[in-house]
């Protein structure tokens, strides 16, 4: 009797394990059902959306510290198309100003504001136009942007990561709102 007792124990915590591990597995029906997610990208950016730093540079002149400039406008236009300008203006290098036009944007995390977009970012650089991939990673308020190495693709007309499995993202920029950024100095006449 002890040893049917114990056999009838033994099969019910394997029973359980198995459940147990099983549910681990399963998705839930928020990252499945895309109708019935609780953030969608068309919600985040029903209206622009702006990311902006400004912070002083170590390059002086006789008026001040120069400034370093990043600006970023998103427009959501539909499911895999987010548009906008993005400008890098740092003090002492040379500047790049562009748009971004997107060929996909993924959700990252369902169960908050976080969506990969990868981009392709045709911009002006010493009197020079350039195409190249870029990809923005947003996570409620912030935009984080890849860093990595570059190779000319197939097409020969944009760079793409060469391995985009190790990119590098940079520091955190705030979401801003975009009036107030779009009214600083440096972008003044380009909206």
């Amino acid at each position: 009797m002890k040893k049917l007792i114990l056999f009838a124990v033994l099969i019910s915590f394997a029973l359980l394990g198995f459940y147990i591990f099983n549910q681990n597995y399963k998705t839930t029906p928020s990252m499945v059902e895309e109708g019935k997610k609780p953030y969608s990208i068309a919600k985040f950016m029903s209206e622009p959306v702006c990311y902006f730093e400004n912070f002083k540079s170590a390059a002086s002149t006789k008026s001040g510290y120069l400034d370093n400039i990043t600006f970023i406008e998103l427009t959501y236009i539909d499911t895999d198309n987010v548009t906008g300008p993005y400008y890098y203006l740092p003090a002492e290098k040379d500047s790049k100003v562009g748009t971004i036009s997107s060929y996909s944007v993924e959700t990252v995390y369902p169960d908050r504001e976080s969506y990969l977009i990868k981009a392709f970012y045709e911009y002006d650089a010493e009197g020079d136009r350039h195409i190249e991939e870029q990809f923005f990673m947003l996570l409620n308020d912030e935009i984080r942007i890849a860093t990595g190495a570059m190779k000319l693709g197939d097409d020969g007309t944009a760079y793409v990561y060469a391995e985009p499995e190790s990119i590098r993202w940079t520091d955190a920029y705030l979401r801003a709102d975009c009036e107030t950024a779009r009214s600083h100095d440096s972008l003044k006449g380009d909206f």
